[in-house]
């Protein structure tokens, strides 16, 4: 299986740093549970639209 899409994660005391490479997207969350919960969604929307590349 190849993999198009990687993502980096950098958590730090107050915010969630992403990274899609291979689709060049970015955002940072707060480091809270509110924050976790977006950032999922977020990755999950993501994920969806590099399926159809």
């Amino acid at each position: 299986m190849k993999y198009k899409v990687f993502i980096g994660i950098d958590v730090s005391k107050l915010t969630i740093d992403v990274h899609l490479h291979g689709i060049g997207a970015s955002k940072t969350f707060s480091n809270e549970e509110k924050g976790f919960a977006l950032f999922l969604s977020w990755v999950k929307k993501h994920s969806k639209q590099s399926r159809r590349r």
